[in-house]
């Protein structure tokens, strides 16, 4: 089975639970057999290291830029949407014409997008298969750090727990 793989960031290196996650969920796909297709949001250039790691349990590794100052104009626009601020910082225009164009090219079985922040670029492709790997109740996640917040911080994250 061919499979295109969405994240948010580059899994490796293996310092982060959600990394390591997406890592060894890899991994265990290409040992069942499965043709992987990671594709990556990022903005930095992949490293060397991370390319050879990746290269051991996926056939492709693409690597989708994302714009600093698009993901700050984005952020300014996004109180008055309501989706999560991450589904703004995550989503640019052109990023989504390359995973569309990506999708389109390898044809795959099955998309899987890891959190909320990555399926605002595949929620309009009815023509494929897909999973949302929301891995965590964001949530809840959002209320407990709220608690210790700074206080200018809690209006933000009582609004990003609530969307």
């Amino acid at each position: 089975m061919r499979l295109f793989v969405l994240t948010s960031r580059v899994p490796w290196p293996l310092e982060k639970g959600d990394k390591l996650r997406m890592y060894r969920q890899l991994a265990e796909l290409h040992r069942a057999g499965h043709e992987v297709h990671l594709a990556c949001l990022t903005d930095a250039p992949v490293a060397e290291a991370a390319r050879a790691a990746l290269s051991t349990v996926c056939a492709g590794l693409h690597e989708i830029r994302l714009s600093t100052w698009r993901r700050l104009a984005r952020l300014a626009w996004s109180p008055l949407s309501s989706r999560p601020f991450q589904v703004h910082w995550f989503f640019q225009r052109g990023a989504a014409t390359t995973v569309n164009r990506l999708v389109d090219a390898l044809q795959p079985d099955v998309a899987y997008v890891q959190l909320v922040r990555t399926a605002e670029y595949l929620k309009d492709r009815h023509d494929v298969p897909r999973v949302c790997d929301l891995m965590d109740a964001l949530g809840a996640g959002m209320r407990r750090r709220e608690t210790a917040a700074r206080l200018w911080m809690r209006p933000i994250l009582r609004i990003e727990a609530y969307r």
